[in-house]
């Protein structure tokens, strides 16, 4: 990928759309600052803008540009995020999550319940595909965005829940409020049959896949099936 995954989602979360720049707060200021170097990048400038924000410009050093790493991809002026990042390796598409988490997220404390929330639909809409990619089931709703009490637009807001185990963040200050696996399985991370209808009898083709066990994932929620023999 042009720009490391965690930049990429965090960029996606609070950066500008016009060039390699983003928000964060002053508490998490250092630790960003490290993730950068962890990635490869570096901080080129900080400046306070409002409160205890920083507005923080950052680059890829000699090997490229991240104004030219964000055009390459498609997001610059465009926020999405690009459809081979759903096919790149789980770490890579569980960085770039982590990044969207540690922007726009927020953790739940003692429910491990991760909430993401956008005014961009069609950012929502990638990001649910892209926690469905990781195994989890996110849930999508959509109402009125408000400041100070005025609508402004409308609001995307993605839940799912995640444990300290799946790393669904890195911030600190969020991951810590992820606890550990119980024994009981909430209903977010389970599918359920509603329905079944009996059918006329009717010619079809049969696929087979050469995975193990013959499982695949089907469909745009890509829920597990298993095609037994």
């Amino acid at each position: 990928m042009p720009l490391p995954p965690y930049l990429l989602g965090y960029w996606l979360g609070d950066g500008d759309s016009d060039g390699p720049r983003f928000t964060a707060s002053e508490e998490d200021l250092p630790h960003l600052e490290a993730q950068c170097l962890l990635a490869g990048a570096r901080v080129v400038s900080r400046q306070r803008t409002h409160g205890r924000t920083f507005r923080i410009r950052f680059d890829l050093g000699a090997r490229a540009t991240a104004l030219h790493a964000l055009r390459e991809m498609g997001v610059l002026h465009n926020k999405h995020i690009p459809p081979h990042v759903f096919r790149s390796s789980e770490t890579q598409r569980r960085e770039t999550l982590q990044g969207l988490v540690d922007s726009d997220g927020y953790i739940e404390t003692g429910t491990n319940r991760v909430e993401v929330c956008f005014t961009s639909k069609r950012l929502a809409l990638d990001t649910v595909e892209l926690i469905r990619t990781l195994g989890f089931y996110p849930r999508l709703s959509q109402g009125n965005a408000t400041l100070n009490g005025r609508i402004t637009g409308t609001r995307y807001r993605i839940v799912f829940t995640a444990y300290e185990g799946d790393h669904a963040a890195r911030l600190p200050r969020k991951a810590e409020r992820l606890g550990p696996k119980g024994t009981s399985v909430p209903y977010s991370r389970v599918r359920t049959i509603t329905e079944i209808k009996k059918v006329e009898p009717a010619l079809v083709t049969r696929i087979r896949v050469s995975a193990t066990g013959g499982t695949y994932l089907a469909g745009d929620g890509l829920i597990p099936v298993c095609d037994y023999t």
